[in-house]
């Protein structure tokens, strides 16, 4: 998730991994990532139900993933590096729902009926980028649903074991 968010001093909501309904959200402007909490983590309901409503910097998530005890509190993410000694990654205070205006995105898009495009731009690297950010690791591939040359691209899975793993890519303009 980190992988699909920046670095942006002017606009920090894409500096978070964003919590919400089960679902982490993370983008960068130029890509989207919503996943579902349960399908990438080993969390349970009552853990998941700690993150409704927080964001987590995006570095903080990185660190996060190097620990293979963590627990989840009211304030934030508490890794366990042995039996004595912990390190607490806190929340951050939330000023705005991104995740409201992600859904609308995605909403959006998914409304659409996929359409033949004679042609259509996207920057290559974040192709990789959301590849990494959504978890698939092996050769599976993804499939895209495109909807018209200036819509946003819907990048899933090519398997059905993650049904809420989804991923968007915004369009460049193709200047002929």
């Amino acid at each position: 998730m980190h992988l699909a968010t920046s670095n942006d001093i002017y606009r920090t909501n894409f500096n978070f991994i964003w919590f919400k309904n089960g679902l982490a959200y993370a983008s960068n402007a130029h890509i989207i990532v919503r996943q579902s909490i349960s399908e990438i983590s080993n969390f349970n309901d009552e853990q998941i139900a700690l993150l409704e409503g927080k964001r987590i910097h995006a570095s903080s998530y990185k660190q996060i993933l190097k620990y293979e005890s963590v627990q989840i509190t009211d304030v934030g993410i508490r890794c366990w590096i042995n039996a004595e000694s912990s390190i607490l990654f806190e929340f951050s205070k939330i000023t705005s729902d991104f995740t409201e205006m992600c859904d609308k995105i995605i909403s959006e898009a998914l409304g659409n009926e996929p359409k033949v495009c004679g042609k259509f731009g996207i920057q290559p690297a974040l192709l990789l980028d959301l590849k990494k950010a959504m978890g698939i690791y092996s050769f599976e591939g993804v499939i895209l649903d495109i909807y018209s040359a200036n819509m946003p691209i819907i990048i899933r899975p090519n398997k059905d074991d993650r049904p809420g793993t989804m991923g968007m890519i915004m369009p460049i303009m193709i200047m002929s």
